[in-house]
């Protein structure tokens, strides 16, 4: 990270502009509470004697500048784990650039001027982004791809688009996101699908943005929490329709239940993905097969039986070898339900 280098972010809150509209107190609070958090992460910044971060913040939004790539990362992460205990959520971009900011204070003219076209750029970088968490340019990754301390901090993730003609969701865009503090990764998980839900009962569209808060918990979550997930994700009450939004979960989960496997027993084995299938069957966590787990997963997301055509599934939320594994558990599920013919 040369020293002649700089670093922009750009950040704006989710779903506040909608509460205005039949709750200005509460917009109010949240903008207060995102302006008080800045706040608090600068003194900490300061108190660490990191690199300056420069913020320029209005509404609910915010800019902001660095010559340190890593303390900016931080700075916008420890503020959306702040945030995100008082249920306030941001997307957010970050790239490599300059905002060449300018404050005016002329008689009773008082703002901010951005003179650099890097603005535009990590602005488009956010607008462009439908998820909850932030954004990290690729281009950023690649020049940057040997830096350990920046990679320690760095998840492979993936948002959400709409299609306002079908009303739908349609294909997700991988990107690459900051990690969570892995402590909370499991609890921010409930948090994320708690609030998809609470959106998608008002706004389909919207509640897309959680998604990609989803994929980057579900990366950093060990196999045994991600079981103790699905205990409590299959005593939700859901109807129907929204248990069809809600199936990209049911990828992504069973998407890291395989990859935890390979990773945690056979990376340094030679196997076929059938004698995968069959350790993944022995393997128990809190005495409950890996089987069992992925059935009671199944069951609750597809009550009349597995409908979704697995090809048209995007590698974004399971790998085309993970593609694989599962359709060895399809076909062995439905093989049991006809094991008195044979």
């Amino acid at each position: 990270m040369g020293s002649t280098k700089s670093y922009i972010a750009y950040l704006d809150l989710l779903g506040i502009k909608a509460v205005a509209s039949f709750d200005y107190e509460s917009y109010f609070d949240h903008v207060v509470a995102f302006q008080e958090e800045i706040l608090n992460c600068q003194q900490n910044n300061l108190r660490q004697k990191r690199n300056k971060i420069h913020v320029y913040m209005f509404s609910d939004c915010a800019y902001l500048e660095s010559k340190d790539l890593f303390a900016l990362c931080s700075f916008v992460n420890n503020l959306r784990m702040s945030l995100l205990r008082n249920n306030i959520f941001f997307n957010a971009a970050i790239t490599e650039g300059s905002l060449g900011a300018n404050i005016i204070e002329e008689n009773t003219v008082h703002g901010t001027i951005f003179q650099n076209k890097d603005t535009v750029k990590v602005c488009s970088l956010q607008t462009t982004f439908g998820g909850v968490g932030i954004r990290i340019d690729e281009s950023i990754i690649e020049k940057t791809h040997n830096d350990s301390k920046l990679n320690s901090i760095i998840a492979k993730s993936c948002f959400c688009c709409w299609n306002e003609k079908e009303k739908c969701y349609t294909n997700f865009i991988p990107f690459y996101d900051i990690k969570f503090n892995e402590a909370n990764a499991d609890i921010l998980l409930v948090i994320m699908v708690n609030e998809f839900l609470k959106t998608a009962y008002i706004d389909k569209r919207a509640a897309r943005y959680y998604f990609s808060g989803m994929k980057t918990c579900i990366s950093q979550i060990a196999l045994s929490n991600t079981c103790e997930f699905i205990d409590k994700l299959v005593k939700y009450k859901l109807q129907k329709s929204m248990l069809k939004c809600l199936s990209p979960l049911y990828y992504l989960l069973v998407n890291s239940i395989y990859d935890l496997i390979y990773h945690n027993s056979i990376k340094d084995k030679q196997f076929d993905l059938e004698d995968e299938y069959d350790l993944s069957l022995s393997i128990k966590i809190n005495d409950v097969s890996i089987k069992e787990y992925l059935e009671k997963l199944t069951s609750f997301f597809f009550i009349n039986g597995f409908s979704d055509n697995l090809d048209e599934v995007s590698n974004c939320l399971i790998s085309n070898r993970n593609k694989y594994i599962m359709s060895i558990f399809l076909v062995n599920d439905v093989k049991s339900d006809f094991t008195d013919f044979t």
